[in-house]
């Protein structure tokens, strides 16, 4: 089912890892954003295929709704994703990963 808007978030982060940016970004669709902003790993995901793509300020954006969402996995945001990589030494990334940080620390069931 190519034309599946999860297909096209798939197809999307391959191109982005081949460096094929505009390849990537045209199948971030409306459909696209409007599906995937309902699920925390979609949603990472989504942060991942931009910050792979160089676009930092939409990374972040995403990045901040995964926390407002409650997506709080400090030590893969913070470290072990390497697709966020390109991003981690924006100082807007360390401002919002020490927010994940906080929540992650203080996190009660």
């Amino acid at each position: 089912m190519p034309e599946h808007v999860w297909a096209h978030g798939v197809l999307s982060f391959y191109y982005a890892m081949h460096g094929q940016k505009p390849e990537s970004l045209n199948l971030i669709t409306d459909a696209v954003l409007s599906i995937y902003r309902k699920d925390a790993s979609a949603i990472l995901f989504l942060a991942s295929i931009y910050a792979m793509n160089g676009e930092t300020d939409e990374a972040l954006k995403w990045l901040g709704y995964c926390l407002d969402i409650g997506c709080i996995n400090y030590p893969f945001q913070s470290r072990l994703d390497p697709y966020l990589e390109s991003i981690r030494g924006d100082p807007r990334f360390q401002n919002l990963i020490e927010r994940v940080k906080y929540e992650w620390e203080h996190f009660e069931v």
